[in-house]
């Protein structure tokens, strides 16, 4: 029967009905009917109750077991929810990462075909021009051969006719040999010393303009330097006055700055100066106050350093040339001397 299945209510509730009725019957034996005479004296009726701890009864045990176990399949269900979750986005990680693997191999084999073509390219590029030197070279051997053999059969010819010149006209020019060798010779020793006294003239000559020259280049170099060393110093001259000029401007906007940020202590009399040096950032925040002389007031100094700090950040600082900042502003000395203190 459903009444008595294992998880029906049916068999712990014939349970809790017997276990009342028993208690009902041993309330009715446990009455002591002597003193009916007593109780009669009160009008009002007397109820003897037990009180019966639910969860110590099989209802009780059977409904904590069920809410043990209703909370410990929520929190399977839970528990089970959240691993899947995890698992969903572990695969999603593995499949993103799979993607982009798939898409970096596919990137270097493009890239791989793209170099091995541009290879195969130049490969061929390089026999082609090769091939094309080879022709070359080999005609220009062949007009070489043919040029030479040409001028081997021209000297081949020619020294025959000379050689018959030279056989039919020995017997004459025998004589006349000798004396036109003396002639020769004779002729070749005055060109050569002519030729001599032109060259040693030639040498001095060259010597004279080459020096000339290295004196005119190094008059224009020394020229050049002198005029480029003014150059340079009038651009010096230039840049130390505007500098001087932006350290003038720029102390005078920090004095006015830290003088408009200044609270006055109550002990500050005139003549009271402390003198500080301020270190910048490029940004023209400050980095870093300093109190290089006291006025002798503790207090004096402290209100001018925290003017300073108070002051933040100079803008125009961080518009100037970074070497023109880092010669004059990475750290400046200011004498902060209020002039409008009680006497």
């Amino acid at each position: 029967m459903k009444f008595f299945s294992k998880d029906s209510y049916g068999l712990p509730i014939l349970l809790a009905i017997s276990l009342h009725l028993l208690l009902i019957v041993v309330s009715l034996v446990a009455v002591d009917f002597k003193e009916e005479q007593d109780l009669r004296v009160n009008d009002r009726p007397v109820v003897q109750a037990k009180v019966v701890d639910i969860s110590q009864t099989i209802i009780g045990k059977k409904l904590e077991e069920d809410k043990a176990k209703a909370k410990a399949k929520a929190l399977a269900v839970k528990k089970k929810a959240q691993q899947e979750k995890k698992r969903k986005a572990a695969e999603q990680a593995l499949k993103e990462r799979k993607k982009q693997l798939a898409q970096q191999k596919k990137q270097k084999q493009a890239l791989e075909k793209k170099a091995k073509a541009a290879e195969k390219a130049a490969r061929k590029a390089e026999a082609d021009k090769l091939q094309k030197r080879q022709v070359a070279e080999a005609e220009q051997k062949k007009k070489a051969a043919q040029k030479a053999q040409k001028a081997k059969n021209d000297a081949k010819q020619r020294l025959a006719q000379e050689e018959r010149k030279a056989e039919a006209a020995k017997k004459l020019a025998d004589s006349k040999r000798r004396e036109q060798e003396k002639i020769n010779r004779q002729k070749a020793e005055v060109e050569r010393k002519r030729l001599e006294a032109i060259r040693i003239a030639e040498e001095q000559k060259k010597r004279q303009e080459e020096a000339q020259l290295a004196l005119a280049q190094e008059k224009a170099r020394q020229e050049a330097l002198a005029i480029e060393l003014a150059l340079q110093e009038e651009a010096e001259k230039q840049q130390e006055i505007a500098e001087a000029s932006a350290r003038q401007s720029m102390s005078a906007l920090i004095d006015q700055r830290v003088r408009s940020r200044w609270i006055r202590p109550p002990n500050a009399v005139n003549g009271m100066k402390t003198q500080l040096k301020i270190f910048f950032l490029p940004t023209g925040e400050v980095d870093l106050v300093n109190v290089t002389k006291s006025s002798g007031d503790a207090l004096f100094d402290q209100r001018a350093v925290d003017a300073v700090y108070k002051m933040g950040r100079i803008e125009e600082l961080a518009e100037l040339d970074p070497f023109v900042f880092e010669r004059n502003f990475r750290s400046i000395d200011l004498i902060f001397n209020p002039q409008d203190l009680r006497r």
